[in-house]
């Protein structure tokens, strides 16, 4: 038997974009989640819009494999039953604040399962702190620092080789809140000039 989700929105009147985001995850909380006694603390809600793509994905998978968690990835093309295990999780997390934060709250407030503030993990900075995060509320601290210094080991090479061939060029970053705020550290990291962000 199918079910059916209102989600509401009336578009431009709204005059604030992200409106329909917070009214497609406030149908899924209404009409699809109820409480779960078991909790599963491997489990990581990933909230990420259409713009991250399943290669992102990927990377976040492999990122998370080492601490022993699972990555839930909400909602663009979960089903059901992978929308209603976000109660169950151990954190949500969001690739971008602006889309996820309502869901990500909500599920705090409702089911109990905490959430991270963190910017999207881009760069070396903004995904040391991402992971960070949820290793504090899953307990996975020493572990997380045993992979940021592998990974930054991995890295070091091509961001150096990249920091040469950058170092100077200007940038300018146009983009919403979260993504603007992201994409300016990585330039920075990147040792772009960057001229300004909107």
């Amino acid at each position: 038997r199918a079910r059916l989700v209102l989600s509401q929105c009336e578009g431009f009147k709204t005059r604030v974009w992200a409106t329909g985001f917070d009214s497609a995850f406030h149908g899924i909380l209404e009409y699809l989640l109820e409480p779960r006694n078991e909790k599963d603390p491997d489990l990581v809600n990933v909230i990420t819009p259409l713009t991250v793509g399943r290669l992102d994905e990927i990377e976040l998978e492999r990122l998370l494999g080492p601490l022993n968690l699972q990555a839930n990835f909400i909602p663009c093309y979960a089903t059901v039953e992978q929308l209603r295990r976000t109660v169950a999780a151990a954190v949500t997390t969001a690739t971008c604040l602006t889309y996820g934060e309502y869901f990500a709250r909500s599920l705090t407030e409702r089911y109990g399962v905490p959430h991270t503030r963190e910017l999207m993990p881009v760069g070396l900075e903004n995904t040391d702190r991402w992971l960070r995060k949820i290793a504090e509320i899953t307990g996975r601290e020493k572990e997380t620092e045993a992979l940021i210094a592998r990974e930054r080991t991995r890295v070091q090479p091509q961001i150096d080789e990249l920091r040469r061939v950058l170092k100077g060029k200007r940038v300018f970053v146009s983009a919403g809140q979260a993504r603007a705020m992201t994409f300016s550290a990585l330039a920075s990291e990147l040792d772009f000039e960057l001229v300004g962000t909107t």
